[in-house]
């Protein structure tokens, strides 16, 4: 409950501020405080903050005097806007081309770049807890910056782009300036929102994350035919035991002459067919008949293709002189010893043909990545037969494991875990005993009945994040089990569980395995405007490709618009911080489609 401090000079209609007055609080009854020291646990007076009369906090105005009073850090009316700041002194700055806007606009010295929020923009900011990470009196339990911090009793800064340390104005709320236990920033960069006792982590960040959760997770590997392996990954380089061709061979069926012979009618001196061995020997104004892929004589300069020929009473007549050598020689596409595939490639039919015309018939290989796949809630059936109102097909259990299936994986099981704490336990135990990685659908949020975090707790599951500043996909959960076993927590929306999938398990099978390339970035043109409006995280938008080269973003609905993917050959990115984007500029396109040919 919100405790009223001392008497201050507040406006009417201000917020309550904590006890003793914080120097960036609201300043309602009580926000003023006292003069003199900070109470203990307080967070240190931002630079530019003077003592003023009564205890109050004053900050210079751009061009003339007056006082910031304690939580008045919205400029006045007609000065805040996109292009005002904070310099490290406290004062708002109007900043100029690649400065800070020129000294004494702002009463003071301009603000260099990279003590600006990137673009420049000032945002309306909270203030959360105190330095430390502990909650300011008045704000809710200690720590706290979720939704109770977001209801307006105190107001945080995110850093943005700032160093850390800096109070610089950004978007995201919630994450201000608290620290972890290790002193850590609790909010990283402007997508930094902490809520729940976590915190949103941007996607380098998590895959970093990710990284060191591997470490230790080793599949192993098996020697198989290169057309047993299909859909497996490469364990070592593979080098071609056989030139290709092998010989000098024929493109066509045609007639064999020697190499400088001009005559214009020859003698057939015989014939060869494909798979023939020897040859006969060929001499001037003599041609032999080859077959398309048969070796030819010694000595053979071209191969006339027989549409250009003339045979008759054993003899050839050349009707069209000149033209291509049609022979394909020896070790022209391939020399012995040269590097067919290397490690880390997924075997594909084309790729399986490779090997084998290169003479290698056993590879080795990795085993294939364990998965189990658990879908989440009561409200989850998989019989139509079994749905009412309030009831759903389980749709992300069987796209998620025919994802696992199509990327090689061996599925060890999928299932539904009901809201029941006992047997969501007992559900996630017998998948880590059994597969490599274990991912769940939906289930790992903070609502009433979602009894995998308890679940994973007891199960000696260690989280390493559980926010991810991605659109759609933000409670994406990552969780280090013994073995080691790893615990992929997805979104329970179909396509934030299409996406993150991609991003996060299959990168990590793809990590696993030293995979290359697994998936294609296009930059392309967009094919029409695209707008939103926040902007903290980066959007991954379903999309297609036009026939003329263009990124078109789908109808889209949002998460749940399952229907979406039906169009979708991958995604339009939205970096984060970017609100627009025109038609004709040049985008990200990212496929996410199976392996190639």
């Amino acid at each position: 409950m919100e405790r009223p401090g001392p008497p201050g000079k507040g406006r009417p209609g201000d917020l309550p501020g904590p006890p003793g007055g914080h120097p960036l609080s609201q300043g309602g009854p009580g926000g003023a405080g006292p003069a003199g020291p900070h109470p203990p646990g307080d967070r240190a007076r931002p630079a530019g903050l003077e003592e003023g009369p009564g205890g109050e906090a004053s900050r210079p105005f751009p061009g003339g005097p007056g006082a910031l009073r304690p939580g008045r850090h919205v400029p006045p009316p007609g000065f805040f806007g996109k292009e005002q700041t904070l310099d490290p002194a406290g004062r708002w700055v109007r900043p100029g081309p690649g400065s800070g806007g020129p000294a004494g606009e702002s009463g003071g010295p301009g603000l260099p770049p990279e003590g600006r929020r990137r673009e420049g923009h000032l945002l309306p900011a909270r203030l959360g807890p105190g330095a430390e990470g502990r909650g300011q009196p008045g704000s809710g339990p200690p720590g706290e910056t979720g939704r109770r911090a977001r209801r307006g009793r105190l107001l945080s800064l995110s850093f943005g782009e700032a160093p850390a340390g800096r109070i610089c104005a950004g978007p995201g709320g919630g994450g201000g300036i608290g620290r972890g236990e290790a002193g850590a920033p609790l909010a990283t960069g402007s997508g930094g929102q902490q809520r729940g006792g976590s915190r949103v982590i941007l996607l380098e960040e998590a895959l970093d994350l990710l990284q060191s959760a591997l470490q230790g997770l080793s599949l192993g590997t098996e020697v198989l035919h290169p057309a047993q392996a299909l859909g497996r990954v490469l364990a070592r380089d593979q080098f071609s035991l056989l030139d290709l061709p092998p010989f000098d061979k024929s493109a066509m069926d045609g007639y064999a002459l020697l190499e400088g012979e001009e005559a214009l009618e020859l003698r057939l001196s015989g014939t060869v067919r494909a798979g023939q061995g020897e040859t006969p020997e060929l001499r001037p104004g003599e041609a032999v008949k080859v077959m398309t892929g048969a070796p030819v004589p010694p000595g053979t300069g071209r191969v006339v293709m027989r549409e250009w020929t003339e045979e008759r009473d054993g003899r050839v007549r050349i009707l069209r002189p000149g033209g291509p050598s049609n022979i394909c020689r020896k070790g022209e596409d391939v020399k012995k010893g040269d590097l067919v595939l290397p490690a880390g490639t997924r075997i594909t039919p084309a790729a399986a043909a490779n090997l084998v015309s290169c003479g290698i018939v056993e590879v080795e290989v990795h085993r294939p990545l364990r998965v189990e796949v658990l879908a989440t809630g009561d409200e989850v059936v998989d019989f139509p037969g079994e749905i009412r109102p309030g009831r759903i097909m389980n749709s992300n259990g069987p796209m998620l494991a025919a994802l696992a299936r199509r990327w090689g994986m061996e599925v060890t099981g999928e299932g539904i875990l009901r809201d029941d704490p006992e047997e969501t336990e007992r559900g996630i135990a017998r998948a880590l005993e059994r597969a490599d990685f274990v991912v769940l659908s939906g289930g790992v949020s903070e609502g009433d009945f979602d009894y995998v975090p308890a679940a994973l707790e007891k199960l000696g599951v260690k989280i390493l994040f559980d926010r991810v500043a991605i659109k759609p996909g933000k409670p994406m959960t990552l969780g280090r089990g013994e073995g080691p076993r790893l615990l992929f927590g997805l979104p329970g929306n179909p396509v934030s569980s299409f996406l993150m999938f991609h991003l996060f398990v299959q990168e990590a099978a793809a990590r696993l395995t030293g995979e290359r390339n697994w998936f294609r970035e296009l930059r392309l043109p967009l094919a029409r405007p695209f707008r939103r409006k926040k902007t903290e995280r980066l959007e991954f938008v379903p999309a297609r490709i036009r026939e003329g080269g263009e990124v078109e973003p789908l109808e889209y609905h949002g998460s749940a618009h399952l229907a979406a993917l039906r169009e979708a050959e991958g995604f339009l990115l939205v970096p984060r911080g970017t609100a627009a984007l025109e038609a004709g500029e040049i985008v990200t396109f990212r496929i996410l489609g199976g392996w190639r040919p």
